[in-house]
């Protein structure tokens, strides 16, 4: 078993979480015992049931035992007295009357027929005895053989003589039946047991409700400690018992310590983030982050995707900072990244993944993914800067550079490119803004029209289909394969990033999105050895009520494919659209599929509300790896980000790995991996 290391800093680091939750305790092992009522583990209500059960019915055999045989004892008696009254009443009348056998067996006789006797003797030794008995033995009725015999009621039967004058003339012996007395006792007993079932079950019931109240608190610490294991801390009302009030205290006390202790960790872990990847004046990515996430679009496997890159230079820094003075300068870098940022949030809105940087001390890029032109993106961003610039200078000093580039080029190639557009732009008979031509082949439609008759007409004839591309732990375990759209276009297939652009701007991407959510569910139900197939959702998606309804729907109308789906959404749509994601992650997790954060920054941290919401994995960027082996301060940081993401149950994977995984990967905690390096099924 693994236990928790904990770093000097205060946070907690852990080298193997699959099997461990926090301060080194089998979560997984705790909740099976706890909640699958396993052997050996009894409710504290079945524990009173069963008590309440074993005291009845100890009462009732002592009162049983008691009551029956002091009843046996009282028959007794009462049928032995009987039998002698009636020995001495009938031998009294005997003894006056005529000593003729046919006379007195007359008077025993009726005697006998008119009580319930089962024997009467005479015994005399003047002539042969007169034996009287029931034709047949009266049984009990109703009266089990086991009760009769251990009941066994032994009257002693009533003897008197018979005179003849002041002779003795014979011995009257008088049996009495005793049916009656068995069926008495029986009877009683019958009562005396379902008395006490009565009792039993009113105490029992009384005995469950005053339990229930007083247990109450217990189950506030049960909800409780269930939700601190999914970092939510909440504070448990104390009750009156002194016994639960010291249980809730201590638990109220460590859900605050923990929550101070994870708050701590997430600040820190945060904080190592902002340093390592951000630069320090104007709180963008630094020169390192962003190539290595530009290198991530250039190495994606969906090769032929179209990019935009938008390159910002301050022209003549030394000068500025002679001119207005290094802490000028820094307002006016400020100023501009503050700009370039905005220029990234309205690229998100409109539905990209965008990111921005700074290369270095008067540079600043910003990358616009699937995008098929960039249209005025540029020229609007240009216009911006320059209303910024003025306030610190009347002449132009800022330059703008853009183009598009495709997957599978070199960073070098683009990089490249965009110094040679820069150049164009710097100088000040020049505008000041340069614009690259498209790269790559010729569009396939001159028109938006004919673009959209040709995505209808695919969506149409489902003219589309999936490449899968497995995530492998490291075991080389497949925990579920990647589904990329290829649309069949001009007799040609066509990546995503082919057609992304054009799906995008004109709003079939929902459509798309619920018609790649309904093949992977046939495909995983007509063949179920495909295994778990996962599909990304964009964020118009996320925010089209209408489709993610249809989404639902097709879920729940394929229960035994739904195990085999799997939704990637993309981290940032989480965040700038959480309440419609929370909604629509506990609905997909409710029907048995599971949902994971894509290209993820580890930003999700910052949202405590997120962490809780029932999701399953999260795929880290590639920028978050890149070059993972040789870097030890994002060793640390990917492996404190692992520790916290283990805590609250989620699966990490290192997506758009370049290099093959190595043994860095794993001691970092990651749990699998994905990327173009990440061998291809055969099939």
């Amino acid at each position: 078993m693994t236990q928790q290391r904990v770093c000097p800093a205060g946070g907690a680091c852990f080298s193997e979480w699959k099997t461990m939750g926090w301060y080194g305790v089998e979560s997984s092992s705790w909740g099976k015992h706890a909640h699958d009522g396993g052997f050996g583990i009894m409710s504290l209500i079945r524990q009173l049931w069963l008590g309440v059960g074993l005291l009845m019915a100890a009462a009732f055999i002592a009162s049983f035992s008691l009551s029956t045989f002091v009843a046996r004892g009282y028959f007794e008696d009462q049928l032995h007295l009987k039998n002698m009254d009636n020995a001495n009443a009938l031998a009294l009348t005997l003894s006056r009357s005529e000593k003729d056998r046919a006379l007195i067996e007359t008077y025993v006789a009726a005697q006998f027929d008119t009580g319930h006797y089962e024997r009467m003797t005479l015994t005399t030794p003047r002539f042969d005895d007169i034996d009287l008995r029931a034709k047949s033995f009266t049984q009990p009725m109703d009266v089990p053989d086991w009760f009769r015999h251990w009941v066994s009621i032994d009257a002693a039967p009533g003897k008197a003589g018979i005179m003849d004058g002041w002779r003795e003339f014979g011995t009257l012996t008088v049996e009495s039946q005793d049916a009656y007395a068995y069926e008495a006792l029986w009877e009683g007993t019958k009562k005396l047991f379902a008395l006490s079932l009565a009792v039993m079950a009113v105490f029992g019931l009384v005995g469950s409700l005053i339990l229930k109240r007083v247990l109450k608190p217990l189950d506030a610490v049960i909800s409780q400690a269930e939700a601190i294991g999914e970092q939510r801390f909440i504070e448990s009302p104390v009750p009156s018992t002194l016994e639960f009030r010291r249980v809730v205290q201590a638990m109220n006390r460590l859900s605050l310590k923990i929550k101070n202790l994870l708050l701590q960790e997430r600040e820190q872990l945060e904080a190592m983030k902002v340093q390592s990847q951000h630069d320090d004046l104007t709180g963008l990515m630094n020169r390192n982050m962003l190539n290595q996430r530009l290198e991530g679009v250039l190495k994606t496997q969906d090769q032929g995707s179209r990019n935009g890159i938008v390159f910002v230079r301050l022209i003549n820094l030394p000068a500025l900072n002679h001119s207005l003075g290094y802490e000028r300068v820094d307002e006016l870098l400020i100023a501009l990244a503050q700009k370039v940022s905005g220029f990234v949030a309205e690229a998100r809105e409109a539905g990209h993944d965008a990111w921005a940087g700074r290369m270095k001390g008067a540079d600043f890029a910003a990358v616009i993914r699937d995008i098929d032109t960039l249209d005025s993106w540029p020229e609007t961003l240009f216009q911006q800067l320059m209303v910024s610039a003025s306030t610190y200078s009347e002449s132009r000093i800022v330059a703008v550079a853009a183009c598009q580039f495709e997957a599978g080029e070199s960073r070098a190639d683009v990089l490249g490119r965009l110094d040679g557009l820069l150049a164009q732009a710097e100088p000040n008979e020049h505008a000041g803004l340069v614009v690259a031509d498209a790269v790559g082949e010729a569009p396939l439609y001159e028109t938006s029209q004919e673009w959209w008759q040709a995505l209808v007409q695919a969506l149409e004839r489902e003219t589309f289909f999936s490449r899968v591309y497995p995530v492998f732990d490291k075991e080389q375990r497949c925990l579920h394969s990647e589904c990329m759209l290829r649309l069949r276009l001009k007799q040609v297939v066509r990546t995503a990033g082919q057609v992304l652009p054009w799906i995008r701007r004109l709003g079939l991407l929902p459509a798309f999105d619920r018609a790649m959510v309904k093949h992977t569910l046939l495909a995983v139900e007509n063949n179920p050895a495909l295994g778990p197939l996962c599909v990304n959702l964009s964020a118009e998606t996320l925010q089209d009520p209408d489709a993610q309804a249809d989404i639902l729907s097709a879920v729940r109308d394929a229960p035994r494919a739904a195990a085999n789906l799997c939704i990637d959404i993309p981290e940032s749509v989480a965040l700038d659209h959480t309440p419609a994601v929370w909604d629509f992650v506990g609905s997909i997790s409710a029907l048995g599929s599971r949902v994971g954060l894509d290209h993820s920054e580890m930003a999700f941290l910052r949202s405590e509300v997120l962490q809780s919401v029932g999701l399953a994995y999260i795929k880290l960027d590639h920028s978050v790896t890149a070059d993972l082996p040789a870097d030890t301060e994002k060793q640390l940081l990917v492996q404190r980000f692992c520790g916290m993401a283990h805590a609250i149950g989620l699966t990490v994977i290192a997506d758009g790995l370049t290099e093959p995984p190595e043994a860095a990967h794993w001691r970092c905690g990651l749990d699998a991996t994905a990327g173009p390096a990440v061998p291809e099924p055969d099939s």
